[in-house]
């Protein structure tokens, strides 16, 4: 979903597609795209009522040094990368595309802009011509897919283990209440020797 967010933020695709995604009865298989990268959706924010957490002096330290140093480093690097940004600004590029150009012009004000953040968190091959979502090919349905694996032998169908299962517990004589399709497991006979022998 959040590739999707990504879309709507660019402008390549209007917020209603969320909607219309969610909307299984009208669209049981969705779009292909691809997804979105993992670490900036890791939940590392959580919160709970009602419980005070009690923390130690040595183990609170460590954690504030181990992350004080990492934020340092990403920030020494994200300087770093900034510099060069505003340094690749001032470049002179040739004017238009081909082998006759007109002149040179600052790649600060070649329009329109390069904007390629977000490309980084999404994986795949980004396309040269955007196709909008409920215009791509679409994934197999479920039905489709849990054919697929029953066919190939891999799983049963779960109507069938079920039916299966009902008719085994049917003929061990198990009872089977039909309203509501409760099973009720089998009592339990336990065999007790009446006969007692002495010992000498």
């Amino acid at each position: 979903m959040m590739a999707i967010l990504f879309l709507i933020g660019q402008g390549m695709e209007k917020p209603e597609i969320i909607d219309e995604l969610l909307n299984i009865e009208k669209n049981p298989q969705k779009p292909q795209y691809s997804m979105a990268v993992e670490f900036p959706l890791v939940l590392y924010d959580c919160k709970f009522e009602n419980i005070k957490w009690i923390y130690d002096r040595e183990v609170h330290e460590f954690n504030v040094t181990h992350l004080q140093q990492q934020w340092a480093n990403q920030a020494v690097k994200t300087h770093m990368l900034y510099s060069m940004l505003q340094g690749l600004d001032s470049v002179a590029v040739p004017c238009g595309a081909g082998p006759k150009t007109e002149g040179v012009i600052e790649w600060r004000n070649v329009k329109p802009s390069v904007i390629k953040q977000t490309s980084a968190f999404v994986e795949g091959v980004k396309m040269r011509t955007y196709k909008p979502l409920m215009h791509r090919p679409k994934c197999q349905g479920l039905e489709s897919r849990i054919q697929h694996f029953v066919r190939r032998g891999r799983i049963e169908h779960p109507r069938l283990f079920y039916e299966e299962e009902t008719e085994a517990k049917r003929d061990c004589n198990d009872t089977l209440v039909e309203e509501g399709t409760i099973l009720e497991k089998p009592t339990k006979r336990v065999c007790v020797a009446t006969e007692s022998k002495s010992i000498i």
